[in-house]
């Protein structure tokens, strides 16, 4: 693992509703609610297991990244939302009529900034 323990780990989570859902993922995520019985998800991923540590391996590097996990709420998302030009060939006519994609990107990747810039990872030049 690339990892400190005194760093915090940032996650992003997501659920999705059922206006959210792209049309390719809609079989995965009706199998899921099966699965699942219900639990939120993000038509690939329980909201539970979405977390900055591990829910099922526990060792001496796993339960740091549980400590070193500060939490994040979930947002209303789907599990390919970061995705534009990679889905560009499963996108269809529905999918670009609810604008499914067109979520905003920057929210994925400025808590990983945030908290790298604050512990001198990424230099500021401050």
């Amino acid at each position: 693992g690339q990892f400190l323990s005194h760093i915090p780990t940032s996650t992003m989570r997501a659920v999705v509703s059922k206006g959210l859902i792209p049309e390719s993922l809609e079989f995965l995520n009706n199998i899921l609610d099966v699965q699942v019985d219900g639990a939120p998800h993000d038509t690939q991923v329980r909201l539970d297991d979405t977390v900055g540590g591990s829910n099922y391996v526990q060792n001496e590097q796993t339960d740091l990244l549980k400590r070193c996990d500060m939490g994040s709420y979930a947002q209303a998302a789907h599990h390919w939302s970061p995705l534009l030009k990679e889905v560009e060939f499963v996108t269809t006519t529905r999918d670009i009529n609810q604008a499914i994609y067109d979520l905003p990107k920057d929210r994925h990747i400025f808590p990983w900034v945030e908290v790298n810039a604050r512990f001198g990872i990424i230099e500021t030049g401050a």
